[in-house]
């Protein structure tokens, strides 16, 4: 069977995505092709908002115009299996892609409620510098909007060991950049009476060339290991980075939001932060237009972002997802939702202008791979001319959303 992989979405899924591919390989009776000359492809969804899940519902609907065989993977298969099936497509769900062969072989649906241990293929590696770990399946949270809980499940924490296999199999690879991720990363490890920081601290001691990239916690549980996660986070071979989902200003929404967190945590995690590293990035996710989201809730989101002065920040217009219980309020117009949209973006583009012209003139020793590089902070800084190896930029120009250099001293 000749296959083709389509992946969307988070960096947990394109890790499926990785996996998947691994999987094909390894069993060795299907072969991974181009699209043109596919059979069957396999669609590996995102879900987390409803204008992604139409997005998929259009591939699916061109995969079939084109008479492929489609088989859905992903997040989808739980949020809104209903939906699938009107399609009538194969569905396999993220505890279940370990099957994926079984599934093409035999054409059933599998669904399974236990994760698996995904570190165990060895691991998860494609054609880029960079290498996508999971380190945790599901959460521990039980957010009001939020349907990837549904297709996730509750927190399944990988070992230590596979994970440290995994990223020593990575760097012998040639891999730079090891992505750490999950639907939490601030909770990993309290199923199995570890942390985060206990991780990381093992992960640094692999010798090698590489930068790792912490994926996202919750504000919740990021204040619980702040302090030690910090500590770890000195090592040159991590970067300043954190990304913290806020959700909104306002803790009467974060409280109806089932957030488990007030804005004080938020701006604890985020004090320290730059308090133990000034240039250090900080990410964050917003979603405006919550059914409860009173004006004065927003303006009290927009206060938080201009007082933060994130450098990246997620926004969502709320939309509600099947099976959540947000879904079942009333929601604002989607005038309601343009107009905040609209405002809170154009606020943090005036900061982020602000913000970054004061990076013109700074310089700073990186290892360039082409017409882009990374800054000690996650920052991508986009070059006036590809270079390769280790050299001396310096920022000429920049953008709200962006920073431009060019090269000034290189070293061998």
């Amino acid at each position: 069977m000749k296959i083709f992989i389509d992946s969307y979405g988070c960096s947990s899924n394109m890790a499926d995505g990785q996996f998947i591919k691994k999987q094909i390989r390894q069993q060795q009776e299907h072969e991974l092709t181009p699209l043109c000359d596919a059979e069957t492809v396999i669609l590996n969804t995102c879900a987390v908002k409803n204008a992604t899940e139409s997005k998929m519902l259009h591939r699916i609907r061109t995969y079939k115009a084109m008479n492929k065989r489609v088989i859905v993977t992903g997040c989808l298969p739980k949020v809104n299996g209903k939906v699938l099936e009107k399609h009538n497509v194969q569905q396999v769900d993220t505890n279940s892609i370990n099957k994926i062969n079984s599934a093409i072989s035999d054409g059933a649906n599998y669904f399974s409620g236990k994760p698996f241990d995904k570190t165990k293929s060895g691991f998860l590696l494609d054609e880029t510098n960079v290498a996508i770990i999971p380190i945790s399946e599901g959460c521990l949270n039980r957010c009001t909007f939020c349907g990837t809980k549904n297709a996730r499940g509750n927190l399944y924490s990988y070992s230590e060991e596979n994970i440290i296999a995994a990223m020593q199999n990575a760097i012998q690879q040639g891999k730079t950049e090891i992505y750490l991720t999950s639907q939490d990363s601030g909770c990993y490890g309290f199923d199995k009476k570890t942390s985060l920081p206990q991780l990381v601290s093992k992960l640094i001691q692999i010798p090698g060339d590489y930068k790792i990239r912490i994926g996202m916690m919750n504000p919740h549980h990021a204040v619980k290991i702040i302090d030690p996660l910090l500590e770890v986070m000195k090592s040159d071979k991590v970067y300043k980075f954190i990304h913290v989902p806020v959700q909104s200003g306002s803790d009467r929404v974060l409280m109806e939001m089932l957030r488990g967190h007030s804005t004080n945590e938020f701006y604890e995690v985020v004090e320290k932060a730059r308090k133990a590293f000034p240039e250090i990035t900080i990410a964050t996710d917003i979603i405006v237009g919550y059914p409860t989201e009173a004006d004065a809730d927003f303006q009290d989101t927009v206060g938080l972002i201009k007082r933060v002065k994130p450098a990246v920040m997620n926004l969502s217009k709320f939309y509600p997802r099947p099976n959540t219980a947000a879904s079942r309020l009333k929601m604002h117009s989607t005038q309601v939702l343009a107009e905040r949209s609209k405002t809170i973006t154009r606020a943090f583009r005036e900061i982020r202008q602000d913000e970054n012209n004061m990076e013109i003139g700074a310089e700073f020793v990186v290892a360039c791979n082409g017409e882009k590089t990374r800054l000690g902070n996650y920052r991508q800084v986009f070059l006036e001319k590809p270079a390769y190896g280790n050299h001396t930029i310096k920022i000429v120009a920049a953008g709200p959303l962006h920073l431009r250099a060019q090269v000034i001293e290189t070293y061998i």
